[in-house]
C-alpha cells in the first residue's frame, strides 16, 4: 500500500513538473512573438540566429569516364546559347582541393558542427564513406537536392545552387558554402566572422558592382550577376536606382541560411527553376550569392564584413603561380582562400609539384576519413 502511494505520488509529481514545463515554454513562445510583432511594427529587420553551422561543399570528379560520358551524353542532346569555356576541363578536373579544404577544417574550425558534399553520385577515390561518416560527413546526391529529375544529369553550379533552398533537413539551417577549391587559410569565428547574435549575419562583398552587358564573347560568367540585378530591380522596385552599385559577392566561402533561401526561392520561383534546368552554363543562370547576398540585406539584420578571402589562379606559368602563392603566404589578412584552376589541358607538371608540395606542407594531416594508398 505504501509502495502505490509512492508511485501515485511520483506520478502527480512528474506530472506537475511536465506542467510547469508546458508553460514556461509557451511563456518563452508566447514572449518571443511578442518581440517579433513589436520588430515588425517599429521596422526592425530580423536576426538569423544559429544554434550549429554546417558546411556545404559542391564537388565533381570530372575525371572519371562514367561523368565525362555522362556529360558527353547530356550536352550533345543540348542546344545551349553560350559556347565559350561553358564546358571547358578545368571547370570539372579534380586536383584534390576537396581533401586539403576538408583537412583545412580540422586545423581552423573545429566548432562546425557537420559537413556535406553535394556530388552527382560519385565520391573522391580516397574517401572511406563509413568513417567519412563517423567524422560527420556525409553525401548529398544531386538526385535528392534537386525536386525536378528532368533537369538532371547537370554540370552548371549555377544550376545546382539553385537548388539550395530544398537541401534536405537534416542540413543545419545556418551553413557556409564552400566550392572545392576553397579553404580555411586562418582560424575563423562563428560569431565575429559569420553568424552575430547582436550584428546579424555578415556578408562578403568583392570590389566591384554588377556589369550592365556583356561585352566580349568570354565574358558570359557575366550574364548570371546581369540576370540576378534586374531580378532585384523587379522585387524592390523603389531601390531600382541602386542597380549600378550593387556589389557582386566576394570569390570564397559564401553564408547562407535556409530559411531566406526558401523565402527568395519563393519570391523567384520561374527563375530558379529556369536557371535549375540549365544543364550547363546559359545566359538565362542566376547568380544565387548576389541575389542572396542583397536580398538578406534588405530583409534582415546583417553587417557587411571586411574581405577575408585570396583569390588567385593556378596557371600555367610557373613564374606566376609562384608569385601568387608568395602573396597568399606572406599576408596575415586572408582568412580563406580560392585558388582557382586555370590550367590548360596539358597542366605544366612543375606547377602541379610546387601546388602539391604547398597543400601537402600546410595541411600535412590525414583525415580519418583517408584511405592512403
Amino acid at each position: 500500500m505504501i509502495k502505490l502511494k509512492v508511485v501515485i505520488l511520483f506520478i502527480l509529481v512528474f506530472i506537475t513538473i511536465l506542467l510547469h514545463l508546458n508553460l514556461y515554454n509557451q511563456r518563452i513562445k508566447n514572449e518571443r512573438k511578442y518581440l517579433d510583432d513589436i520588430q515588425k511594427r517599429k521596422g526592425i529587420k530580423p536576426i538569423v540566429k544559429c544554434d550549429k553551422v554546417d558546411i556545404v561543399y559542391t564537388w565533381v570528379n570530372g575525371s572519371d569516364p562514367v561523368h565525362y560520358e555522362k556529360r558527353l551524353k547530356r550536352l550533345n542532346l543540348y542546344n545551349s546559347t553560350i559556347t565559350d569555356h561553358a564546358t571547358d576541363l578545368n571547370r570539372f578536373r579534380d586536383l584534390d582541393g576537396l581533401k586539403y579544404s576538408l583537412r583545412s577544417i580540422k586545423k581552423y574550425v573545429q566548432w562546425i558542427n557537420r559537413i556535406w558534399i553535394v556530388t552527382d553520385d560519385q565520391k573522391p577515390t580516397w574517401l572511406d564513406e563509413k568513417l567519412a561518416k563517423d567524422a560527420h560527413i556525409e553525401i548529398i546526391s544531386h538526385s535528392e537536392l534537386y525536386r525536378n529529375h528532368s533537369h538532371l544529369p547537370s554540370f552548371n553550379s549555377n544550376s545546382i545552387e539553385s537548388n539550395f533552398h530544398s537541401l534536405p533537413d537534416r542540413v543545419a539551417n545556418c551553413f557556409l558554402y564552400l566550392n572545392d577549391d576553397v579553404y580555411f587559410n586562418d582560424h575563423v569565428d562563428w560569431g565575429s566572422d559569420f553568424f552575430s547574435n547582436y550584428k546579424g549575419q555578415a556578408l562578403y562583398f568583392g570590389e566591384w558592382f554588377a556589369p550592365k552587358t556583356v561585352s566580349k564573347p568570354n565574358e558570359s560568367w557575366k550574364y548570371p550577376i546581369i540576370n540576378s540585378n534586374l531580378m532585384l530591380d523587379r522585387l524592390f522596385p523603389s531601390d531600382s536606382e541602386q542597380s549600378e552599385t550593387r556589389a557582386v559577392a566576394s570569390h570564397g566561402v559564401q553564408v547562407y541560411n535556409r530559411h531566406i533561401l526558401k523565402s527568395l526561392y519563393r519570391d523567384l520561383q520561374n527563375e530558379f527553376e529556369v536557371c535549375s534546368s540549365n544543364s550547363k552554363r546559359e545566359n538565362t543562370d542566376i547568380q544565387l550569392a548576389f541575389l542572396y547576398n542583397h536580398y538578406t540585406q534588405k530583409h534582415y539584420q546583417c553587417f557587411t564584413h571586411k574581405p577575408i578571402n585570396f583569390y588567385g589562379g593556378i596557371v600555367n606559368d610557373l613564374n606566376q603561380f609562384t608569385k601568387t602563392l608568395d602573396q597568399l603566404q606572406n599576408s596575415t589578412n586572408y582568412k580563406t582562400a580560392c585558388l582557382n584552376d586555370g590550367l590548360s589541358s596539358s597542366p605544366n607538371p612543375k606547377v602541379l609539384d610546387i601546388y602539391y608540395q604547398y597543400f601537402n606542407n600546410k595541411f600535412p594531416e590525414p583525415g580519418t576519413y583517408e584511405i592512403i594508398d
